[in-house]
């Protein structure tokens, strides 16, 4: 019923009218290390985000994409509207369901996939996987990490497009043409979009740190935000005098300039009065161990270390290891104070996730405190 009044000139009158570099959206933050904070983007920093993943992802016309993000979250609208500026199509979902994702994977031929590493493991996992055709698939946009690298290859996916960015700037992406390093398609956040630029700052200090060494990834380019709304002072705060935004995350550039994100700054263990930084753990445990699927790992309180490293891990089917045994497999390969005081094992539906589909630490924090017998903080 609305097409049949739909006016072509009245859609064309509208489109001159708008101001690029007027607000188009206000996104709320993913909220995982505070309150979710609301980033505005203009139709012109928006569009260059969008316009940088379709060339990065070679996105065309003959292409079809799968999109289960959800649409109040930025990942999820970029995706919307990348396929519709380079005239392909796209199949939208409501919400995320392994079964029906692959059904849709398999009638439509889906060519193009966007998801984080759980949305990808559980179509991977689940006990029909083997009687649904995903072959199409031919590239991919990954919020991951090399732990789950192997596990989303054995879906004959050929491209993990690990991507990086926050709501402020989705900044970094592994190309498809850059697919055949599969060392760094494994272990990397791939690099920065045309007209970004990145470095790597002490936090202290704020000054440049040299190649591959760690610390707080600061981006700028034509999709970064344009402040948060009324909040004036917190966006001063994260933009330095040179335009880059602090994201508050930490990591470090190859030689190569391709990006290895770490974590968050304010995702760290605090215990004996050493820093252990979360990921540098999870990704020890999910990689070099022969046991472990994945981990997560947080602080919980502790009278004698202030906080106690906790990991809670999954083992990869048919593994048996017990807590102990796990332990003792650390020790020596990762300094004292980063190994696990306490390792609880969980089930893969134990984990717990986000609306936008991250895992939701601060639940399996309340949960594990609740497994040891913790008080409520």
């Amino acid at each position: 019923a609305a097409s049949a009044n739909f006016d072509a000139g009245e859609l064309m009158r509208i489109g001159e009218a708008v101001d690029p570099a007027s607000p188009c959206l206000y996104l709320p933050t993913s909220g995982s290390t505070g309150f979710p904070k609301p980033v505005i983007h203009t139709h012109q920093t928006f569009l260059a985000i969008c316009s940088n993943f379709a060339d990065a992802v070679e996105f065309g016309e003959r292409d079809r994409m799968l999109n289960f993000g959800t649409t109040y979250h930025v990942s999820g609208l970029v995706l919307l509207v990348m396929p519709i500026i380079r005239f392909g199509s796209i199949a939208q979902m409501d919400w995320f369901d392994p079964e029906t994702a692959m059904r849709i994977i398999e009638q439509e031929r889906i060519t193009v996939v966007w998801g984080f590493d759980m949305h990808f493991l559980q179509m991977r996992r689940h006990p029909r996987f083997a009687a649904y055709d995903v072959s199409s698939i031919e590239r991919t946009l990954v919020g991951s990490n090399p732990g789950s690298y192997d596990e989303i290859k054995s879906m004959g996916i050929g491209h993990q497009g690990s991507l990086y960015g926050c709501s402020e700037y989705l900044s970094h992406f592994f190309p498809y043409r850059d697919r055949f390093d599969e060392e760094r398609m494994r272990n990397t956040n791939g690099r920065p979009f045309d007209g970004v630029s990145h470095k790597i700052v002490d936090p202290s200090t704020g000054h440049v740190v040299p190649t591959g060494s760690i610390g707080e990834i600061c981006i700028k380019g034509p999709g970064l935000f344009k402040g948060y709304y009324r909040m004036p002072e917190v966006t001063a705060a994260v933009i330095d005098d040179e335009g880059f935004f602090h994201t508050g995350d930490y990591g470090f550039i190859d030689e190569k300039d391709y990006l290895y994100f770490r974590g968050r700054l304010k995702d760290t263990v605090k215990t004996g009065g050493e820093n252990v930084a979360a990921q540098e753990v999870e990704m020890f445990l999910a990689i070099e161990t022969p046991w472990v699927m994945t981990a997560q790992v947080f602080g919980v309180p502790d009278a004698t270390w202030g906080e106690a490293v906790v990991a809670m891990v999954e083992l990869k089917e048919n593994a048996n290891v017990s807590e102990d045994e796990l332990r003792d497999f650390c020790k020596g390969k990762l300094a004292g104070y980063k190994v696990p005081k306490r390792i609880l094992f969980v089930n893969r539906e134990d984990w717990v996730l986000t609306p936008t589909g991250k895992v939701d630490k601060s639940a399996l924090r309340r949960i594990a405190m609740g497994r040891l017998g913790i008080a409520r903080e």
